[in-house]
C-alpha cells in the first residue's frame, strides 16, 4: 500500500507542460499538484529553464482543459461569427504570466518577474522575481 501511495503522489508532483505550436506564447499545464507552493516552484522552474533566452517575450500560463486545448494547435480568431481568444479564459484557466521588465535604475539591465492570475497562487500586483540581473 504504501508503494502504491509512493506511485501516485510521484505521479501527481509531474505535470505536463504543452506549448503550443500556433500561439508562440502560449504555455498549458496538466496535472498540477494540489499544493500551490510545490505548483509555483514547478511552473517557475518550467519558466526558467525554457524562456529566460527570450526576454522580448510574454508568456502566457494556463491550465490545460478543453476550453484552452484548442489553442494547442489553433491561432486565436479575434473576430467573425464565434471568436476565440485564449485571454476570455483567465478567470476560470488563467494560471500566470511571465516576462521581463527594466530594472529601475538601469535601462540596460532587466529582470523576469511573474503575476499570477489566481490569489491562490499570490497577488497580481505583487509579482515574483524569477531572474533578478538589476
Amino acid at each position: 500500500m504504501a508503494l502504491f501511495s509512493l506511485f501516485v503522489m510521484s505521479c501527481s508532483e509531474n505535470p505536463e507542460f504543452f506549448r503550443s505550436s500556433s500561439v508562440s506564447n502560449l504555455v498549458l499545464i496538466k496535472g498540477l499538484p494540489e499544493n500551490i507552493q510545490n505548483s509555483k516552484e514547478l511552473i517557475e522552474k518550467y519558466l526558467v529553464d525554457n524562456f529566460s533566452h527570450n526576454k522580448d517575450s510574454t508568456i502566457y500560463v494556463y491550465k490545460y482543459t478543453s476550453r484552452t486545448a484548442y489553442f494547442l494547435d489553433s491561432k486565436e480568431d479575434p473576430g467573425g461569427f464565434s471568436s476565440e481568444e485564449f485571454s476570455r479564459y483567465q478567470d476560470v484557466d488563467g494560471i500566470a504570466v511571465f516576462g521581463f521588465v527594466k530594472c529601475e535604475n538601469s535601462q540596460n539591465k532587466n529582470k523576469a518577474i511573474i503575476r499570477y492570475y489566481n490569489d491562490a497562487f499570490g497577488d497580481f500586483y505583487s509579482p515574483g522575481v524569477l531572474i533578478n540581473n538589476c
